[in-house]
């Protein structure tokens, strides 16, 4: 499975039961309260064995949304949580994000290792 379609996966299965949509790369349209944007920050050969890759690492934004009134910090747990549970560790300190006067939001960044 592409790890865009892994990312995909595990935030449907979370967060579309609860009525949040999630989005490779951009917002999309009709988003309600809470939405989340991911996108991949870069990718990048780490380890070689006969000049070949053999590790390919990576580093993934993801972006949870809210209007100030329906923003949850345990959603962003959650996301944390199931995002580990498929071996992404966080990469950067979570950073808070604003989007417009209304909307807030917390943006975590992964890292995940994957054998080429």
């Amino acid at each position: 499975m592409e790890i865009k379609d892994e990312i995909q996966q595990i935030l449907d299965s979370l967060l579309y039961p609860l009525g949040i949509h999630s989005h490779f790369n951009k917002r999309g349209d009709n988003v309600g309260d809470e939405y989340v944007i991911y996108n991949f920050v870069s990718s990048k050969y780490t380890d070689y064995a006969n000049n070949q890759p053999i590790l390919q690492r990576y580093n993934i934004d993801v972006k949870y949304y809210a209007t100030k009134e329906s923003f949850q910090m345990d959603r962003v747990d959650s996301i944390i949580s199931a995002m580990n549970i498929a071996g992404m560790k966080i990469f950067e300190p979570l950073m808070p994000l604003v989007d417009d006067d209304k909307t807030v939001g917390i943006v975590v960044e992964f890292a995940k290792e994957q054998v080429v």
